[in-house]
């Protein structure tokens, strides 16, 4: 039931003079939400749609994708400038040998063609002196010593030589098939091996490297590196490391024999 209300109190008379307070209408949003939801409104930030990364000019040149991307690429760059160091060196002798000019950008210039036309230079020497049998000896020699030359300038700076040079021991793989040589080769097999730094960089050879074992190898076998041969004829040939390799059951088969003898 609906109380009667006394027409003598103060409330009743307000209303009937119209200034009693009027509820606020659920359609109608309060005064105070109103300025809330401005508040909440300006206060948001955008989001932005993509976030710039600020790319160094040695990034954005060389198209560097990721931190190790720009330690290998670094590496390059020094080591093409200790060798262009070296063509410069050699065209100042060779200018001072004829008395020519010997301004530094002409000797910078001369040093610049020397460094492009050299390698083919060799090449054709190796194969017209040699018949090409010392060519990739002596390719591969001096590549190694521009290596160890560019390691040795790179660890000067403070860089992390090992993230791009990682250790292949313990490192697994697959053998994926069998040399030209086979059976009479040193190394009879190749496998490959992944996440291996600058040495799957290699033009010719990628992440494919020369393995030998003393177990029995197939094709498909996973492996396990126990030696990285670097003194080897084949990888200074090859520029390109030779690997022994035990079959990965095996090395299982190895591990739960040391431990029974251990248990017993």
């Amino acid at each position: 039931m609906s109380e009667k209300i006394d027409q003598e109190s103060e409330e009743y008379h307000k209303w009937k003079e119209g200034t009693a307070p009027k509820e606020p209408s659920k359609a109608e949003p309060l005064e105070s939400e109103s300025i809330n939801e401005e508040v909440a409104e300006e206060t948001i930030p955008e989001q932005p749609s993509e976030i710039k990364i600020n790319k160094s000019f040695f990034d954005r040149i060389f198209k560097v994708k990721d931190d190790v991307d720009r330690m290998k690429k670094t590496y390059y760059l020094i080591n093409f400038l200790i060798y262009y160091f070296l063509c410069c060196l050699f065209a100042y002798d060779a200018l001072t040998f004829e008395g020519s000019n010997r301004s530094l950008p002409f000797v910078l210039f001369l040093g610049l063609a020397f460094s492009v036309f050299l390698p083919f230079v060799l090449i054709v020497l190796g194969f017209t002196i040699s018949g090409g049998v010392f060519i990739g000896i002596f390719v591969g020699f001096f590549s190694w010593l521009l290596g160890l030359a560019g390691r040795a300038v790179y660890k000067l700076f403070g860089f992390d030589i090992d993230i791009i040079f990682p250790e292949l021991v313990g490192k697994t793989g697959e053998v994926t098939k069998l040399n030209v040589l086979g059976k009479f080769s040193s190394y009879p097999f190749t496998a490959t091996i992944e996440n291996t730094g600058i040495y799957e960089d290699s033009i010719f050879y990628k992440n494919n490297f020369s393995i030998r074992s003393n177990e029995e190898l197939k094709i498909g076998m996973k492996i396990k590196v126990i030696t990285h041969e670097k003194r080897t004829l084949l990888s200074l040939i090859k520029n390109h490391p030779t690997l022994e390799v035990i079959p990965l059951q095996e090395q299982i088969k190895i591990e739960e024999n040391k431990e029974e003898v251990v248990n017993d």
